[in-house]
């Protein structure tokens, strides 16, 4: 019966598929076309799965994907699953920029992602990333997440962790400094003093220094239930870029939430922002936060390998 329920599933979502919505420039995904859509529908799932006979670990984790993903979305993870069967980690993506419908494509349907994008206190952002990786273990083992909430915890390892630079083609420093710290009021101004990661916080103070914006503070937010951890980072000063002010307080949002399934990890990326559109800079600032993302998420993986 569970089988049935699931199949049914899968042929709705691609149903979903052959129809098709034209959709926007600029969303995508490794080894897809436009819009995040496949290049090749006949080929994805279930046509797939049922052509092949899939392997008993593509149905398992699909069967497990489509409780908490939308049905889009577990087609386009186990198209790139079936694409590349040597790796250990498969990636989605979506991009939107000042479209009308500024609506998540990707979310997971978890306590911890609603609680997390509620966090978001503006109308709809201008912009937005949503990357989703699913990620194989080295070895299948139990659920961990205090493990994986420790990692989000260590804002100090995050200090040197690099990003691609599609621009200069080359890698570069995402990070300079990274650490935690606490205000102090010294006369009419308050100072930041660096402390240790506190890796049992609801909330961290963070000063993080920048190639793009220079150094400035930071606030991350830490949810976890379940089989579920994730955080939100929001600048809590005016993040600027010269002379110009470019993002108002609390207009930054990013978030990474990672799902411990056992043998995968599942890790969902977003970030949305609100700035002002200036020529020359807006392409800047929006290649900024799509780097960071992918980035925050390998310095997370890095240090889930080395537990």
């Amino acid at each position: 019966m569970k089988k049935l329920l699931i199949t049914c599933v899968l042929l709705i979502t691609a149903g979903l598929l052959f129809a098709g919505d034209g959709g926007t420039a600029g969303s995508g995904a490794v080894g897809g076309g436009v819009n995040g859509e496949a290049k090749n529908p006949a080929k994805t799932l279930p046509a797939a799965i049922a052509e092949k006979k899939s392997t008993a670990a593509q149905f398992s984790i699909a069967e497990r994907l489509a409780e908490i993903l939308p049905p889009a979305a577990v087609t386009r993870l186990v198209e790139a699953f079936d694409t590349d069967k040597t790796g250990n980690a498969w990636h989605i993506f979506a991009l939107k920029y000042g479209e009308k419908d500024m609506s998540v494509s990707l979310a997971p349907t978890t306590d911890t992602t609603d609680s997390i994008l509620k966090t978001w206190q503006h109308d709809k952002p201008i912009f937005m990333i949503e990357n989703l990786y699913l990620y194989k273990k080295a070895s299948s083992g139990s659920v961990d997440v205090q493990a994986i909430s420790g990692i989000l915890h260590s804002v100090s390892t995050l200090e040197g962790v690099e990003y691609y630079s599609a621009s200069r083609k080359k890698m570069r420093t995402l990070y300079e400094k990274s650490y935690a710290v606490k205000s102090v009021a010294s006369g009419k101004k308050t100072i930041y003093e660096r402390v240790p990661d506190d890796l049992a916080a609801s909330e961290q103070l963070v000063l993080q220094k920048d190639l793009t914006f220079g150094e400035f503070i930071y606030k991350y937010s830490y949810f976890a239930e379940n089989n579920t951890a994730g955080f939100v980072c929001e600048n809590a000063q005016k993040l600027k870029y010269g002379i110009f002010s470019l993002v108002e307080p609390y207009n930054m949002n990013a978030s990474l939430i990672v799902i411990d399934l056992g043998d995968y990890l599942l890790a969902y990326a977003n970030t949305r922002a609100n700035f002002a559109k200036m020529p020359g800079l807006s392409e800047k600032l929006k290649n900024s936060f799509s780097t960071r993302s992918d980035a925050v998420y390998r310095w997370f993986i890095g240090q889930y390998e080395k537990k």
